[in-house]
């Protein structure tokens, strides 16, 4: 004989069954204290740090870093260079940055000329600002547009801008990885997610970032691992200077040309770097960087091939009789749609194309 099993009440017993139900679910139905979105705990290590950053007179670390660069078919293809990062309180900057595929440039801030130099194509651009090392960060993120990853590391206001632009923050976990004990934090903001890897003990140095862009196609992430920390480096006479051979020549022929202040890396992949404003120097690019100091001079090849990667030269001749705008303190050159710049390249004057100014 076939047995089957058949759950039957009666009907006094459901309504029993359903009022014992509904008993289960009162206490989950009554109003519950909302969780705070930033978890307190997490907030003090992170500002701990970011205080840490601020209040170094002078310091060195290297940086690894990698990023996502969507492809116009969705494919995401990582490049990333090696950062050497020294900065000398109040008015010294420097970043020798070696990208993955071996090409080389400097920046370097002595409290008067913020330069960048292109190893590569023995190429350099001078922007003449005085002032501090903030002052070098923001002029070079927000008014020469040119990208500087993990840029709000480098400035005093660190504790108060990341504090400001965090929405969410929750702790992780306790982790060694990497070698050094770590508390492992989560973090949203408006248009970036981020992860952070920050040492216990007595020095909270950071280890490790994660950048995630949401709102970008593709969701490309950014990341950074920082090694070598160094609170009391040795900084070599000269170290902060750039020496040009022909630098007297090109003051004495190219005088009108010092505000031309953009260069080779302008012709980056680079939406955040707006610069619109006080509040938002960097356009909360990444939270910390600012997220991809002197970044590579690359752009994405819509190809079907393995050229991922077009690098940008400079031209001794514009292609035509430009027209000639002052824009934000910046002189650009335009021959149609093509936008381009003055560098330095070998003693004499070049161009180089670079994007449009914003709203251009």
């Amino acid at each position: 004989m076939r047995v089957s099993e058949v759950f039957s009440v009666s009907r006094r017993s459901w309504v029993s069954c359903f009022f014992l139900f509904m008993s289960y679910l009162a206490p989950a139905t009554a109003q519950e204290p909302e969780q705070p979105l930033v978890d307190p705990d997490a907030m003090m290590i992170l500002q701990r740090a970011a205080q840490h950053m601020a209040d170094a007179e002078r310091f060195s670390v290297t940086i690894r870093n990698g990023y996502d660069t969507v492809q116009a078919n969705g494919q995401k293809i990582e490049f990333g260079d090696r950062r050497q990062v020294l900065v000398n309180r109040p008015n010294q900057l420097r970043v020798d940055v070696e990208r993955s595929d071996g090409k080389q440039s400097t920046v370097v801030f002595d409290g008067k000329n913020l330069t960048a130099y292109d190893h590569t194509n023995n190429v350099y651009a001078l922007s003449a600002i005085s002032g501090d090392v903030d002052a070098a960060v923001k002029h070079f993120v927000r008014d020469l547009r040119m990208r500087m990853p993990m840029a709000m590391l480098l400035v005093r206001e660190f504790p108060t801008d990341l504090k400001r632009r965090v929405q969410q923050l929750d702790y992780v976990e306790e982790t060694a990885g990497g070698g050094v004990p770590s508390d492992h934090l989560a973090g949203r903001g408006a248009d970036v997610d981020f992860q952070m890897w920050i040492a216990r003990g007595e020095q909270p140095l950071i280890q490790r970032v994660v950048l995630t862009y949401k709102l970008e196609e593709g969701a490309p992430q950014f990341w950074a691992e920082f090694s070598d920390w160094n609170f009391s480096p040795t900084v070599p006479e000269g170290k902060f200077e750039f020496n040009d051979s022909n630098q007297q020549n090109r003051e004495d022929r190219y005088d009108d040309a010092r505000e031309d202040r953009q260069d080779f890396y302008e012709d980056e992949i680079d939406d955040d770097w707006d610069g619109c404003c006080d509040d938002d120097w960097d356009e909360g690019e990444a939270l910390l960087v600012g997220a991809v100091v002197g970044g590579a001079v690359v752009a994405i090849a819509e190809s079907s091939d393995e050229d991922y990667v077009q690098s940008t030269a400079p031209i001794s001749a514009l292609p035509c009789t430009p027209a000639v705008q002052a824009i934000n303190g910046i002189t650009y050159y335009s021959c149609g749609s093509n936008w381009y710049n003055q560098v330095y390249s070998s003693g004499g004057v070049a161009y180089i194309a670079v994007q449009p100014p914003q709203g251009y």
